[in-house]
């Protein structure tokens, strides 16, 4: 193999690996917090992110995302927050954080 050809698998590779590390993390932390809201009682089903990725191609690292969604009962809502406020969730500096979205039943993209 030619060295041009060499290093650009090379760079491929690292771009993977660098694409690899958000997916990954995102995924700890949702498994972290559905266990964290089960421990208290709180249902939740997570979908799409990393869900998704598992289920279309069995790795999560193979699709790119940047959110977690979850799915609770609008009665939940301030305990869940209260609950994800507690367990400090999140990556302090690198610029991600919680936010809460609502939309009432089949408007949510």
């Amino acid at each position: 193999m030619d060295a041009s050809r060499s290093s650009g698998l090379e760079a491929l590779r690292q771009q993977y690996t660098a694409n690899a590390h958000q997916p990954l993390w995102l995924t700890l932390e949702l498994l972290n917090i559905h266990r964290h809201l089960q421990a208290r009682g709180l249902e939740v089903l997570p979908y799409k992110g990393p869900v998704l990725a598992e289920m279309l191609y069995g790795n999560v690292a193979l699709r790119q995302f940047s959110d977690l969604d979850l799915l609770i009962r609008s009665v939940d809502l301030p305990t869940i927050k209260e609950a994800l406020a507690e367990g400090r969730f999140g990556c302090p500096g690198c610029g991600l954080s919680f936010r809460v979205s609502l939309c009432p039943p089949h408007t949510c993209s």
